[in-house]
This record gives C-alpha cells, sequence and structure tokens, in this order.
C-alpha cells in the first residue's frame, strides 16, 4: 500500500509539471488568398501554421500560429498527451489503492 500511495504521488508530480497544455495539431499550409492574378498563385515556400483543435460538442476550430510560436505550441500539444498518458496510470493506481483499502 505504501508503494502505490508512493507511486500515486509521483504520478502528481509529474502532471503539475505540465501546466501549459493545449490539445489540437499543428499543420501548415501553403499562404494564398485565392485573388485573381495574385503572385501567390504561383508556387511558394512561405507557409501558415494552424492549430486544429474540437470544441465542447465536436466542433471543430482552426487557430493560425505565428511562426515563431510553433515550437511552443507543439510543446503544450505533447504536454497535453503526456497528461493524458499520466492520467490513465493514475487511475490505475487509484484502483488498486481503492481494492486494497476495500479487502479490509
Amino acid at each position: 500500500m505504501k508503494k502505490l500511495n508512493e507511486q500515486q504521488e509521483k504520478l502528481v508530480e509529474q502532471l503539475l509539471k505540465r501546466k501549459n497544455m493545449i490539445k489540437g495539431s499543428i499543420s501548415s499550409v501553403c499562404v494564398n488568398c485565392s485573388r485573381a492574378n495574385c503572385t501567390c498563385e504561383t508556387k511558394t515556400d512561405r507557409r501558415a501554421y494552424r492549430l486544429t483543435y474540437k470544441e465542447k460538442g465536436q466542433k471543430s476550430k482552426i487557430l493560425y500560429v505565428p511562426r515563431e510560436e510553433v515550437q511552443a505550441v507543439e510543446k503544450m500539444i505533447l504536454n497535453y498527451k503526456q497528461s493524458k498518458l499520466i492520467i490513465d496510470q493514475l487511475i490505475d493506481v487509484n484502483v488498486k489503492i481503492f481494492k486494497e483499502r476495500t479487502k479490509k
């Protein structure tokens, strides 16, 4: 039981370290304004980055991300994914603790 409590505390500590989280995914798209005879109709290396995520009710939302913020947003997405894994582990540990308590 002591080992499970220690494991629980460790998982909570790991979870609290991940404060900046955001869910979704980043994609890069070609910059094209779709105006007639615009220079952006030709192939270009310029890229725009956007974060796509689902809101409550499963409605998709798009948020454009400045190029200099892409790494920060990727880190926040990674923190979110890691937090989900930690929460799953924490639930498993809590179930084991509950089972131990109810045996007595």
